[in-house]
């Protein structure tokens, strides 16, 4: 497993199967600092193992050590962090 300041990724067997990409970025209304998620990808071999949803608790997790919010353009990042209420201090909808 390693990261960037842009991704979070997880190899295995030296290849990376997971992958994460967000951009932080500055929200104008406000001027506050959040992160937008733009994409996951997990190989067709790893899916079904949760690896997805690792991606999306290690982001959330930076979140919350930054101190930012997060706004989920990737579908499946959306739909992870819009259907369980652990997310909600980080999650901004409506966008």
């Amino acid at each position: 497993m390693a990261d960037t300041k842009t991704e979070f990724y997880i190899a295995m067997d030296g290849n990376i199967v997971a992958q994460l990409e967000f951009v932080p970025c500055v929200r104008e209304r406000d001027h506050k600092e959040v992160i937008l998620i733009n994409h996951t990808l997990v190989a067709d071999k790893y899916r079904g193992r949760g690896l997805g949803r690792e991606l999306i608790n290690r982001v959330v997790k930076y979140a919350r050590a930054e101190q930012m919010q997060i706004i989920p353009v990737c579908p499946f990042a959306k739909m992870i962090l819009e259907s369980d209420a652990k997310y909600k201090d980080v999650l901004i909808t409506g966008f």
